[in-house]
Formats: structure tokens, C-alpha cells, sequence
């Protein structure tokens, strides 16, 4: 849907990093933006190749990073842009721009792994659901769902991976 604002990475390798020279772009400061990344013969190349890329927002809905995930099989399943002035994947949840309103009526928080999980609770009607994007919960996340709502439901995978993160999300969240 509109709403999530999908894109796609194609394999091709420099696509977007010509592109955006073409609009005028600085590559550096793109690569800075971890959109593109530099080659050892220092020409850029795109980041998100053969990926689907999910547009991350912050509560405010400002665009402040991307998420993109692998088409087809490959590692690493999931590449996030990194940490910058304006993204911490400590204090941003994917999703967080569309829930809050519903968290904040509701009073209730659900918990996800990641933005397909986020997205397939919204298409169920399941419209708080958040996700901490591949991290594992963070106080600063914890504090932010609390700004939203009192009551958190964990949907983390059923594997030991996600058990693990759901009981140390539980302790964060208590």
C-alpha cells in the first residue's frame, strides 16, 4: 500500500548511485546517508541491490533512514542504513508514524520483529503494531512505547531467538 512507500533495490549495482549524481547529488554525502557505498577502485555502488526497501519514519513521520530486504536467498537477510544525526535504531521503531494515534487510544503496544511482521499485523487490522527493526529492545525504546501506551504484546518469532528477545524485551518492559 501508499502507506509503506515499498521500494525496490534492483541487482543491477549503481542504478540510484547514477541517478543521484545525475540530480546533483554528492556521492559522499550519500554514502554518508549509507544509501551507496564506495568500491576499492572509488566508484559507488547502491547498497540496497536485489532488496526490498522499506522507508523508515520516525513518531513524527519524518523519513530519517531505510531498511531493505533480501529478494530471493542471500546474507544478510535484512541491512539497515546506520545510525546518523538523524536515525538510532535504538529510538526508532519501524511503524511507530501509523500506530501511535491507535496505540495512544487503544493503550496497547504490539511488538514485532520486523517491518513484513509490522505490515502484515496492519493489514489484519492489528494497526499498533511496531517492530525494532532486526534490534533487540532498547530502554529508549521501551521508553517511547510507554509515551503511546501501558500494555505490550510481544509477537516475536517462535524460534530460541525470538524467545530469548521476547523475555528480555519482557524485563525491559517491566
Amino acid at each position: 500500500r501508499k502507506e509503506w512507500g515499498l521500494g525496490f533495490g534492483p541487482a543491477s549495482g549503481d542504478l540510484l548511485a547514477n541517478q543521484l549524481k545525475k540530480a546533483g547529488y554528492a556521492l559522499q554525502e550519500c554514502q554518508e546517508l549509507f544509501l551507496v557505498e564506495k568500491d576499492a577502485s572509488g566508484g559507488y555502488f547502491d547498497r540496497f541491490r536485489s532488496r526490498l526497501i522499506f522507508p523508515i519514519y520516525d513518531e513524527r513521520g519524518r523519513l530519517v533512514a531505510f531498511a531493505g530486504r533480501i529478494i530471493g536467498d542471500g546474507i544478510p537477510k535484512y541491512i539497515n542504513s546506520s545510525d546518523t544525526p538523524l536515525f538510532s535504531k535504538r529510538r526508532t521503531l519501524f511503524g511507530m508514524n501509523l500506530a501511535r494515534q491507535v496505540m495512544a487510544e487503544s493503550g496497547r503496544c504490539v511488538l514485532v520483529e520486523g517491518p513484513l511482521d509490522v505490515i502484515a499485523c496492519h493489514r489484519a487490522g492489528v494497526k499498533e503494531a511496531v517492530a525494532t527493526q532486526g534490534t533487540s529492545l532498547s530502554e529508549e525504546h521501551a521508553a517511547l512505547i510507554k509515551r503511546w501506551a501501558n500494555d505490550v504484546v510481544i509477537l516475536y518469532d517462535a524460534d530460541k531467538a525470538g524467545q530469548a528477545a521476547a523475555d528480555r524485551a519482557e524485563q525491559i518492559l517491566t
